[in-house]
């Protein structure tokens, strides 16, 4: 296994640990804890079937990707445009999210086109 492999499934076991780990750490609405659960759920699901080697798992972790970074970047710029309150504890989380899409994509792009 490459580098890049490990690091994808190293930033994919990083989100699922945060996802689920922020419930324990923050007073959340039920409905976000839902949705962290639901996200620590498909990116487990990616990592599953990434370490099973099964055929568009990077394309699976890419698509889940991207759609949470469209629902963090929300946490960082407003509709508006303008910095959100919890903009700076959410950066890190966005990049995290956007390394995953990036390289997700790459590989699948080279493992499964």
């Amino acid at each position: 296994m490459d580098k890049v492999g490990i690091g994808i499934r190293l930033l994919l076991v990083l989100l699922v640990a945060g996802y689920v780990g922020v419930n324990f750490m923050a007073n959340l609405p039920v409905f976000l804890i839902a949705e962290n659960l639901l996200y620590a759920f498909l990116y487990a699901v990616s990592l599953y079937l990434i370490h099973l080697n099964k055929r568009y798992s990077y394309t699976l972790a890419s698509i889940v990707a991207a759609f949470n970074a469209g629902r963090v970047s929300r946490s960082v710029i407003t509709p508006t445009g303008e910095l959100a309150p919890l903009a700076l504890s959410h950066l890190p989380l966005l990049l995290v999210i956007a390394l995953v899409m990036v390289l997700s994509a790459l590989r699948a792009a080279r493992v499964e086109g």
